[in-house]
């Protein structure tokens, strides 16, 4: 079935000079090999408090949740961001796959100069589907919605995803 997902290119790719060719050079060969293609790139934004809670709030009920919050809320308000919509194939979990898990990540593209506990949140690429008690499918849905809110009608209607928005 295909699928949509959110991929968030987060402030580390834009420090550095450089990095942000590397990473979504990197990114880009992965999904097209993956065959999965980026349908739609938002503009690079400024997260707000309200955004940061909007979007990683519920990371606050699990284990060690609040401090995890307030490090990747304190990471996302430090620079700029960009939104990407991914489709294809499985997009959700294959995205997943290529960008590597979110947390202790020490290569790929989640990695940072700084891999370890404390900097776990400062990774360069967000993506949809991590849902630990609920559905990936919703996650992403709302996600793109929240994100890309004036493209939602017309991927909705798209035949091509019509089994995605049906889940």
């Amino acid at each position: 079935m295909k699928e949509l997902s959110l991929v968030i290119f987060k402030p580390d790719v834009f420090e550095a000079d450089g990095l942000k060719n590397r990473v979504e050079e990197r990114f880009y060969e992965e999904i097209t090999r993956a065959g999965l293609s980026v349908i739609e790139k938002g503009e690079k934004i400024q997260f707000t408090p309200k955004l940061c809670e909007e979007h990683y709030g519920h990371v606050k009920k699990y284990n060690n949740g609040q401090w995890i919050f307030d490090i990747t809320q304190e990471f996302m308000l430090s620079g700029k961001s960009q939104p990407l919509i991914i489709a294809g194939e499985n997009a959700i979990m294959t995205v997943r796959k290529i960008i590597g898990p979110t947390i202790y990540a020490k290569e790929g593209l989640r990695a940072t100069s700084e891999s370890s506990t404390q900097n776990s949140a400062r990774n360069y690429v967000h993506a949809s589907g991590l849902a630990k008690e609920g559905d990936p499918y919703r996650e992403a849905k709302e996600e793109i919605a929240r994100f890309f809110p004036k493209s939602v009608k017309k991927l909705q209607s798209n035949p091509d995803f019509a089994g995605f928005w049906g889940k």
